[in-house]
């Protein structure tokens, strides 16, 4: 221990007398930690652990529905949950929940939060104690729309409350409904779910209240418990669970044939589930992708350390002989030298951990502005905390053993004879242009990836959408969460529609569903004439929204053929009669796949086994549910009326600068009625394209840096070289060089190193660009245009790198170095 504490105090005195050498090598080593750490904390958090608060969550088991036609992580009905609660006798209890929007007031002012329905025994099941208060009670909720009472989380008591002591037993209206608070959930938890915090619990026997007019009990065929989560009997497996699963699904299909036939239950461990598999399976590409990243921008760190280790080596070489002539081991001086790069490196493992925490701390902000609230926020724990500390050793123990290894192979002799002889080994001086040779390499891999990563991004901001954005604003209502009925929602909606048409600035305006790419996507059986539907093959299930008169016009959608909706088609007058209701528009998409040969219009499909409707007209096919989608198929269908709409506005003026007036005439409807999602066309397009413009910031980044580390690695290289070679240059410019002769022998040398890294870094980013392919967006692998301005970049930061070192070899003055000599 002694010994190890004489190791310490030696490695942070000799650290403390080069402060420019540890400041650069701690903030290389800091950069590279740092960024591993965040892409780590981030995976471990979303991938491999459960949502913090819960107990056991290794006995917790997610359940999904999945149906033989597809559909494999699918949502469970009402009846479906109280069956297989009073069937699975393997698990000690099942809960449900379903996440969705609900509408605060609490005195004058009112709010949009994202809430969760949830059975009554939800948090029995998962283990949550409450810091205030008590959670419900499962007897107690037995009888529909008997207990209104809500449960708050920790964190929303302290942002809306202000901590309130008194919260329990205070009253809020939700949806228009008095409820009360009777408990806050535990300080750490806001719900199983990654990518949801929950703000508020109402119990499930209060749906009808919280969502009027929607009875989701009753029917089984009504699937929209999106969470199902069992707890696992003391020895009991998963597969054992699943086997009576299994069994269950078929007594249900025996029992219900009209509802539960190809329908059975999937089991799979909490911890794969909280990220929901339809969305685990992206996350994994895209993360992977960045632990390549990061994991290159640290190979390439280390590089640059280990150079720089070497460059102070050679400079401590005297004292490493005299230390060796005096008796030391060459063992003892490798374990000093090894002491101080773990020093080094445990140092910097410490900054860039803070640095990672500043990092999710902004990445946490970026999902409060989406349609949906999104949860970023990662806990350090210690399995964090471990990894990073534990990559920091690692990292110092691979940059330090070999510059370690080479310093103290020692020539005595010359190294004790001070200023004679070379002053580097050949060993030595290959392992630093191997090194440099590594930076050169890896920067270009990461030059080439962040080329992809900018071109992902172009292409999906050059994406035909389906409308146009610009001098476009949107509002949303959620009227039937407020308590309105049919004839007052018809009423405010007409109202309001009224009023923002006539502002000024204001071309046109019309009712919708939603904006495409809202992350809401809707299906329904359609079966279009004279399309034959495949033996054993269920009929097609096609995307749709409904769109009310005015809305192809405001949003610009252009129409290839026909018109769009009208207000006879809406209201159900005209000729017709009414059967005027029933037509639709289709998207180019769809009339390839089922009418390529035929005109469509006037076709007829026939909707969710409904009445046919009949197509009036064709508009180009759009984005609907994501940039990145494939064109599909997709209706617009007549919108006459919905609790949950969307206010389109087109404006001939900046959109934003409407948003205030069309919330100020909103308030003077009603002033307890919300609108959300307010926001501009662009702005919505902004949170769609999210993902490739954080892919094109974070890989541009990495590569900035890369370049840098390797600028800087092969400038050291250079200015080594030169002041090593002091005698040579002195001894060429003394017999009559030119610095031009000088500047080349230099700048070759430099070129010479990077031609070898730029080859070898072509390799890398062939192979990057490959995997990247199935993340980014309409990339192809091999970009000669990105290959090329890569290199281009490389090659001049290289010239610059070898030019300031050869620069100053002109200036040397051959008299003072022979003289020295």
């Amino acid at each position: 221990m002694s010994a190890l504490w004489q190791d310490l105090r030696l490695s942070f005195r000799q650290l403390a007398k080069s402060p420019g050498f540890t400041t650069a090598a701690v903030v290389c080593l800091a950069l590279g930690i740092g960024a591993n750490a965040t892409v780590f904390s981030y995976a471990y958090s979303m991938l491999f652990s459960a949502r913090p608060g819960i107990e056991e969550p290794d006995r917790l088991v997610r359940v999904f529905t999945t149906w033989s036609h597809g559909i494999q992580h699918g949502s469970m009905s009402v009846p479906d949950h109280h069956d297989i609660r009073e069937r699975a006798d393997l698990l000690t209890d099942f809960a449900s929940e379903s996440p969705r929007p609900i509408q605060l007031a609490e005195g004058d002012r009112t709010e949009r939060l994202m809430g969760s329905i949830v059975t009554a025994n939800y948090f029995d099941v998962l283990g949550v104690e409450p810091s205030r208060g008590r959670l419900f009670d499962p007897e107690a909720h037995r009888t529909i729309g008997a207990a209104p009472v809500v449960v708050i989380s920790h964190d929303f008591w302290q942002r809306r409350f202000d901590s309130d002591p008194d919260i329990v037993g205070r009253r809020v209206i939700l949806n228009g409904h008095p409820f009360t608070v009777i408990g806050v959930a535990a300080v750490n938890f806001s719900g199983p779910n990654v990518g949801f915090a929950i703000d508020i619990w109402t119990p499930l026997a209060m749906q009808e209240i919280t969502e009027p007019g929607r009875n989701l009990h009753e029917r089984r065929s009504n699937h929209w418990l999106n969470y199902n989560i069992g707890r696992l009997a003391p020895g009991v497996t998963r597969a054992q669970a699943q086997a009576q699963f299994d069994a269950i699904a078929a007594q249900l299909t025996e029992s219900y044939p009209d509802d539960n036939t190809g329908k059975t239950f999937m089991l799979i461990p909490e911890n794969e589930g909280n990220l929901h598999p339809m969305v685990r399976n992206g996350f994994v590409g895209a993360i992977g992708l960045l632990f390549g990243i990061v994991g290159l921008i640290l190979l390439l760190a280390c590089a640059n350390v280990a150079g720089l280790l070497l460059a102070r080596a050679t400079g401590r070489r005297r004292e490493i002989a005299v230390r060796l002539a005096l008796g030391a081991s060459r063992w003892r001086l490798i374990r000093q030298l090894l002491t101080e790069s773990l020093v080094l490196s445990l140092f910097a493992g410490g900054v860039g951990l803070l640095l990672g925490v500043w990092l999710m701390a902004r990445l946490a902000s970026l999902g409060e502005s989406g349609p949906i609230p999104l949860d970023f926020t990662v806990d350090i724990d210690f399995t964090i905390l471990a990894f990073t500390f534990g990559i920091a050793i690692a990292t110092g123990v691979f940059f330090g053993l070999v510059p370690a290894l080479a310093a103290t192979r020692a020539n005595l002799v010359p190294a004790l004879k001070d200023g004679v002889g070379n002053t580097g080994s050949g060993a030595a001086s290959r392992l630093r242009r191997i090194l440099v040779t590594a930076q050169i390499a890896l920067s270009l891999t990461l030059l080439i990836g962040a080329g992809l990563a900018l071109q992902s991004l172009r292409n999906a901001q050059r994406l035909d959408v389906g409308f146009e954005p610009d001098y476009l604003a949107v509002a949303s209502v959620d009227l039937g969460r407020q308590g309105y009925t049919e004839e007052q929602g018809r009423d405010y909606q007409r109202r309001l529609l009224e009023r923002v048409r006539s502002l000024p600035g204001v071309e046109s305006a019309a009712w919708g569903e939603s904006l495409p790419m809202s992350m809401q996507s809707k299906q329904t059986g359609a079966l279009p004439a004279g399309y034959e539907v495949p033996d054993g093959a269920d009929e097609p299930s096609i995307d749709f929204s409904a769109a009310a008169s005015g809305y192809f016009e405001t949003l610009d959608i252009p129409l290839i053929r026909g018109r769009g909706f009208e207000i006879v088609d809406l209201t159900g007058g005209g000729e017709e009669g009414d059967e005027a209701q029933r037509v639709m528009v289709v998207n180019q998409a769809f009339v390839n796949r089922y009418w390529p040969d035929r005109d469509p219009l006037g076709a007829t499909v026939q909707v969710n086994e409904g009445e046919p409707h009949r197509v009036i007209g064709v508009v180009p096919t759009g984005k609907y549910f994501a940039l990145g989608e494939a064109p599909k198929p997709f209706m617009y269908l007549p919108l006459d009326y919905v609790n949950v709409a969307t206010l389109h506005v087109r404006t001939v003026t900046d959109p934003a600068s409407m948003l205030p007036q069309i919330e100020s005439e909103a308030k003077a409807l009603d002033p307890n009625l919300p609108l959300y999602d307010v926001k501009t066309a662009e702005d919505h397009l902004g949170f769609a394209l999210l993902p490739p413009r954080s892919m094109a910031i974070a890989t541009t980044v990495f590569a900035v840096l890369a370049l840098l580390l390797a600028t800087i690695g092969l400038y050291a290289v250079i200015a080594f070289w030169v002041r090593q070679g002091i005698r040579d240059i002195g001894v060429r410019i003394a017999l009559g060089a030119a610095g031009s002769d000088v500047v080349r022998m230099v700048v070759g040398r430099g070129l010479r190193l990077t031609a070898g890294g730029l080859l070898v870094g072509l390799v890398g980013g062939y192979l990057l660009a490959r995997v990247a392919t199935s993340v980014f967006l309409g990339v192809s692998a091999v970009d000669v245009g990105i290959y090329v301005t890569a290199a281009a970049v490389l090659a001049s930061a290289a010239l610059v790198a070898s030019l300031v070192p050869a620069m100053r070899a002109v200036r040397v003055d051959p008299m003072q170095v022979l003289r020295a000599e």
